[in-house]
């Protein structure tokens, strides 16, 4: 699973700015401050904050939470949008929600790191995941755009798959079932993913977590409840516990 990301607006204009377009990189600017975004030190996919993702021709500024474009009023979207946070790659071509979007509205998404909880003791303990090299991640994500309220919505999933050996030692709750992350792309993985044209279920071998990437780890304050620190640049410095002796 994955509901608490880190995501700097610099990062998230990582592939914008790769690009070198001076008039692109102003339209960009002109979309922050429209939708005044802000940098997501510590967000939680239950607060529903708006990312800025790519797909393979465009910028898109969309909602965590996809909101089907079949969905015809507020009540109803309100309901599905926390649980469409993630779409698992295992089955998206098999849920409604996803379905289309699967074959058609496949996006990226650029992160510093996500959040995760460590299960020691009866107690949950929050870690911080990045790369080692802390370069910005690249997430497989769905959108969709539904037109039937009062305003155009544009929402997103972040696709998730089975944890890597790293993410399982961290991940560890059995009763959550299989200990599930982030579908993490590679440069190459990212083009694959954002081609349409491809179809979706003779991608899945090809989208496999990257046997390089290289992850590390450490705890954080409190992510739920009245500790948590909110989008602060603390929420993602380590914190220490006396459960642990050494980081991941």
């Amino acid at each position: 699973m994955c509901y608490d990301i880190s995501a700097q607006l610099k990062t998230q204009l990582s592939r914008a700015k790769r690009m070198g377009d001076q008039t692109a990189q102003k339209e960009i600017t002109a979309i922050i401050e429209e939708n005044q975004l802000k940098n997501i030190y510590r967000a939680s996919g239950f607060e529903h904050p708006n990312c800025i993702l790519y797909d393979k021709s465009s910028i898109i500024v969309a909602r965590w939470g996809l909101i089907p474009y079949w969905i015809q009023d507020e009540k109803a979207a309100r309901k599905i949008e926390n649980s469409t946070l993630n779409a698992r790659i295992e089955s998206i071509q098999e849920k409604p929600s996803f379905h289309e979007a699967a074959q058609h509205s496949r996006a990226i998404l650029y992160i510093d790191g996500f959040f995760e909880h460590h299960f020691r003791n009866n107690a949950a303990y929050p870690f911080y995941v990045q790369k080692s090299d802390e370069e910005p991640m690249i997430v497989a994500c769905l959108y969709d755009t539904n037109t039937k309220f009062s305003k155009s919505v544009s929402t997103f999933s972040i696709v998730t798959t089975v944890a890597n050996s790293f993410m399982k030692e961290i991940h560890n709750k059995p009763e959550h079932g299989a200990s599930r992350m982030p579908l993490i792309l590679n440069s190459d993985q990212a083009e694959l993913w954002l081609n349409t044209k491809r179809e979706i279920d003779k991608l899945t071998a090809q989208l496999a977590i990257d046997n390089n990437l290289n992850l590390k780890a450490h705890s954080v304050e409190k992510i739920r409840g009245k500790s948590s620190l909110g989008n602060t640049a603390k929420a993602i410095e380590p914190k220490q516990y006396q459960a642990f002796q050494t980081l991941f």
